[in-house]
């Protein structure tokens, strides 16, 4: 979700990286604040199986809208299509990202503010019996503050003209993606990284900001596969902004079919990249599972199991 007003430009600019750090397998939907109380109110799903042009509709396709305020009705639509989407896997999470520069009005009955709906959202299951995550970004100084509840699910960043940090932690907790930080990152040289890994990955996905590199190549003891490289761009609808800073590319790295093994893995870019620019996440490639037993028989029904069992 985001405003239509002066940084219009960054959020738009968030949800395209937002977009490109997911997997195909997700679903995804904005809703505008803009179009509340018009014709075209309601989330608007973003097709995932063709990223790029997912990424290209919302930068090119996105209209700026009115600049006439921020209505909390926004976030009861995008709550409400969370609510509607019907999910047997017990897996599947189902994420609330709020993307915002500017106070919320109140106009949800019942509502005074928007601290209180996030405060009443947290914690709401989901078809699946799963609990609601809630990610909140304020953007700007003009962003209303929200107190964050943890335990519940609902997260809160203010994140001022710097959205990148922020947009990369929420990227990676919504993607179920870890960063390589410490001695697991190294830069031989201006246009190569490598990264150490102890446990096979599904995926390693790559955010370049203030860059246009794009990944080239990705090898381990074998070449790995640079499944998509994904421009990041400046909106250009929004010519009273000129925010250069406003680029970057965003990549993913497979094996195929297959995982991608423990070890090192060198990442090679079309031009140099600086590692304060640079964000590199890692897609665990990990199973756990567990077999209840009672008396050496295996307990398929955990609900048979009585106060005073040995199992």
């Amino acid at each position: 979700m985001c405003d239509a007003n002066a940084s219009w430009a960054a959020a738009n600019y968030a949800m395209q990286a937002f977009a490109a750090l997911l997997n195909e397998q997700d679903e995804m939907y904005i809703t505008y604040m803009s179009d509340v109380g018009t014709e075209n109110e309601g989330a608007v799903p973003i097709d995932l199986t063709d990223v790029n042009s997912a990424v290209t509709w919302i930068r090119e396709g996105e209209k700026v809208g009115n600049f006439g305020g921020t209505p909390m009705r926004s976030v009861e639509i995008a709550m409400d299509q969370l609510k509607a989407i019907q999910e047997d896997d017990p897996n599947t999470q189902f994420w609330l990202v709020i993307l915002t520069d500017g106070s919320m009005g109140a106009d949800v009955s019942g509502y005074s503010d928007l601290q209180s709906l996030l405060n009443d959202y947290a914690g709401t299951a989901m078809s699946n019996g799963s609990s609601v995550y809630i990610n909140y970004m304020g953007i700007g100084s003009n962003a209303v503050s929200i107190q964050a509840d943890t335990g519940k699910g609902l997260d809160s960043v203010q994140a001022g003209t710097d959205i990148v940090p922020a947009l990369s932690d929420i990227a990676n907790k919504v993607s179920g993606r870890l960063k390589f930080e410490g001695d697991q990152i190294a830069q031989p040289d201006g246009k190569t990284v490598t990264v150490h890994s102890d446990i096979p990955l599904y995926t390693i996905s790559v955010f370049s900001q203030s860059s246009n590199a794009e990944v080239t190549a990705a090898s381990h003891e074998t070449d790995l596969t640079v499944e998509r490289n994904i421009p990041l761009k400046y909106p250009e609808a929004d010519t009273a902004q000129t925010d250069t800073s406003l680029f970057g590319n965003a990549a993913v790295i497979t094996n195929g079919d297959k995982v991608i093994p423990a070890g090192d893995y060198t990442i090679t870019f079309s031009e140099e990249v600086s590692l304060e620019n640079l964000v590199v996440m890692y897609q665990p490639a990990i199973k756990m599972s567990a077999v209840i037993q009672k008396d050496g028989v295996t307990v398929d029904d955990p609900g048979t199991l009585r106060t005073d069992d040995v199992v």
